[in-house]
């Protein structure tokens, strides 16, 4: 399917801004998720503007060797897509990192356009994108820039360009591009529950929203809140539409009394002897 790219500018967004002197967009997606190539540009905000945060992304990153997402800020008249493609390129930050997660996108990588077309991404990045790394590197890239640009809704599919070619197999190891990828394709990139909101970091409103995504045997797994001292806040039995083998999705509103630091914790209980299984901590921070 042939898209046509658009030539994307610099983003100054917190955490998630790409390197200054990059050219100035002469056309790119409008601020909705949803944008259409020829999009009329949009005015950006010049240095010392208030542009105005008007929501967040995620932005995706390994921790282990699953996807883990953090959240950045959206800024007025931005792009959803460049903001999140320039965040995963940026990187993990420190404390992000003491979290266990890392990136192997490399840093010197530049967006060089992004479009729409239908359910379909395409991305068009730089040659340092495709440069050294063996299979594991490889693939978590392609699995970092899939999710964070199939995050909003509507576009599922990703194809991908370097230096404006179509890239039909990725790295040395040849891994096979010839057709759109989506998330699907990277199952065993995603644990086995996959929490996105709250991303990790977050602070937390009162109920809190629990959402993502599951697959987990007969689709039922925990949640739990705890404080910094480890006493549970709530819990919660969770079932999402679907698992045993097919991820569905979920969405849980729990109460709960606490301020301050404290963990969301997701797990399965074993059907053989109760023990938790795949268990993943998100370190958020309760509003007071």
């Amino acid at each position: 399917m042939a898209v046509g790219l658009v030539v994307l500018g610099t983003l100054a967004a917190c955490g998630g801004g790409g390197p200054a002197g990059r050219p100035a967009p002469t056309d790119r997606p409008g601020p909705t998720a949803t944008a259409s190539p020829g999009t009329t540009p949009t005015a950006r905000p010049e240095p010392g503007e208030s542009a105005g945060v008007v929501g967040a992304v995620s932005a995706y990153f390994i921790r282990g060797e699953r996807v883990a997402p953090v959240s950045r800020p959206l800024l007025a008249m931005a792009s959803p897509f460049e903001t999140a493609v320039r965040a995963v390129i940026a990187g993990p930050g420190p404390q992000e990192r003491s979290w266990g997660m890392t990136s192997p996108v490399p840093a010197d990588t530049r967006l060089l356009g992004i479009s729409t077309d239908g359910d379909i991404v395409t991305i068009n990045l730089s040659k340092e994108f495709a440069a050294g790394g063996g299979s594991f590197s490889m693939t978590a890239r392609l699995v970092q820039m899939v999710f964070a640009v199939t995050q909003f809704g509507d576009q599922g599919r990703v194809l991908f360009r370097v230096e404006g070619e179509p890239v039909t197999t990725f790295g040395g190891e040849g891994i096979v591009l010839d057709h759109p990828v989506a998330r699907s394709d990277f199952e065993a990139w995603m644990p086995p529950i996959l929490v996105e909101t709250p991303t990790a970091g977050a602070t937390i409103g009162r109920p809190v929203l629990v959402a993502g995504t599951a697959n987990t045997f007969e689709a039922v797994f925990q949640l739990i809140l705890v404080d910094a001292s480890g006493r549970q806040l709530a819990s919660r039995t969770v079932r999402a539409t679907s698992g045993t083998g097919t991820r569905g999705r979920f969405a849980e509103q729990i109460p709960y009394s606490g301020r301050g630091y404290g963990e969301l914790i997701a797990f399965e209980l074993s059907p053989k002897d109760g023990s938790r299984l795949d268990e993943i901590h998100i370190p958020i921070t309760m509003a007071g």
